[in-house]
C-alpha cells in the first residue's frame, strides 16, 4: 500500500508571506481566533475572527497550495497576492493538527519576504484620513525613512478575551493596556521606531470598542472611554516619541468613539444621565 507523504502547508506558504503578516497570523493561533471546520491531507476549511469573521480555504492543487479568504486584504486579488494572517493561521494549526513540525523562528526569518515599501503618498493619505487610515501602513510608515534603529517588533493587537459578541469592560480594556505598557519596557523597545506599532495596536482596541457599543452597556462604554483618553495622554506624553504627530490617529478614533456613544445615549433617551461624564471628555479633548 502506498503511504501518502503529508504536505505542509506552512512552508508552502512561507517564502510568499510578508514576515509581519506571518507574525500575526502566529498570534491568531495563540490567540485561538482561527478554528478549522473540516480538514484531510488535501485541504481544509477554517473560519477567523478578525474585525469580522472571515471565510478561509486552503488546498493543495499539483505542485503548489490554492488560497482564499473572504477578508478585505485578500479577497479578490490575484493569485499570486502575498496571504494574509488568516491563511498563515489556519495553514499553521491545519499542519499541527496533522502533526507537521511548524517553521521555526530562524525559518521564518530567512524565509519570508521584506515588506513592501511605504511611498510618501501612502503616508500623506494616511494623515488626510486618520480615523479610516490602513494600519498596516502606519506600521510600516517609519520603514519609509533612511534610517531605521533596530526595534523590537511588537503585537499587532493586545490580548481580549471576551468574545466579539459580549461587552468589552473596563476591566479587560484595561488589562489590555497594561499589557501594552508592558511591550514599551521590553529592552528592545525603541520609542520613536515603535511609535507606529504602538498607535496602531491602541487604534485597533478603539475601533474594537466602537464595533462592541451595542452590546457594551452605556455606562461602561462611557468610563471606557474616558480611561482611553487618559490612557492617550500617557501613550503620547511617556511612552512613544510623538514627534511625527501620531496622536491625530488616536485623537480621531477617540472621537469617532465619543460620537457613537453620544448618538447611543441620544436614541435611547438617556444623554443626560452621562453627560457629565462626557462633558469631562470635551473638556480634555485634545488636552496634553
Amino acid at each position: 500500500m502506498k503511504v501518502v507523504e503529508s504536505r505542509s502547508a506552512s512552508r508552502e506558504i512561507l517564502p510568499k508571506t510578508y514576515e509581519g503578516i506571518w507574525r500575526r497570523g502566529e498570534e491568531y493561533t495563540l490567540r485561538n481566533k482561527v478554528m478549522l471546520l473540516e480538514h484531510d491531507e488535501r485541504g481544509a476549511r477554517a473560519v477567523a475572527q478578525g474585525m469580522d469573521k472571515y471565510e478561509v480555504a486552503l488546498r493543495f492543487v499539483g505542485t503548489g497550495l490554492s488560497r482564499r479568504c473572504t477578508c478585505p486584504y485578500f479577497e479578490g486579488r490575484s493569485a499570486q497576492h502575498p496571504p494574509c494572517k488568516h491563511i498563515v493561521a489556519t495553514a499553521l494549526i491545519w499542519d499541527r493538527e496533522r502533526g507537521i513540525k511548524l517553521p521555526s523562528k530562524d525559518e521564518v526569518i530567512e524565509a519570508t519576504i521584506p515588506p513592501p515599501l511605504v511611498s510618501k503618498n501612502d503616508i500623506a493619505t494616511m494623515y488626510r484620513d486618520p480615523l479610516h487610515a490602513d494600519l498596516e501602513i502606519l506600521r510600516m510608515a517609519v520603514e519609509a525613512g533612511m534610517y531605521v534603529k533596530p526595534h523590537a517588533r511588537l503585537p499587532s493587537f493586545p490580548h481580549i478575551a471576551s468574545k466579539d459578541s459580549e461587552a468589552l469592560s473596563l476591566a479587560e480594556a484595561k488589562r489590555a493596556l497594561l499589557e501594552m505598557e508592558r511591550w514599551a519596557a521590553r529592552e528592545s523597545f525603541e520609542p520613536y521606531f515603535c511609535a507606529g506599532e504602538m498607535m496602531a495596536a491602541f487604534c485597533e482596541l478603539l475601533r474594537l470598542a466602537r464595533k462592541r457599543l451595542l452590546v457594551t452597556p452605556l455606562s461602561v462604554s462611557v468610563d471606557n472611554l474616558l480611561f482611553f483618553q487618559a490612557w492617550n495622554k500617557k501613550l503620547v506624553l511617556n511612552l512613544i516619541d510623538d514627534s511625527d504627530g501620531l496622536h491625530d490617529f488616536s485623537e480621531a478614533h477617540l472621537e469617532d468613539l465619543y460620537q457613537n456613544i453620544v448618538a447611543r445615549a441620544s436614541y435611547v433617551g438617556d444623554e443626560a444621565t452621562f453627560r457629565a461624564k462626557l462633558d469631562e471628555y470635551v473638556v480634555s479633548r485634545g488636552a496634553y
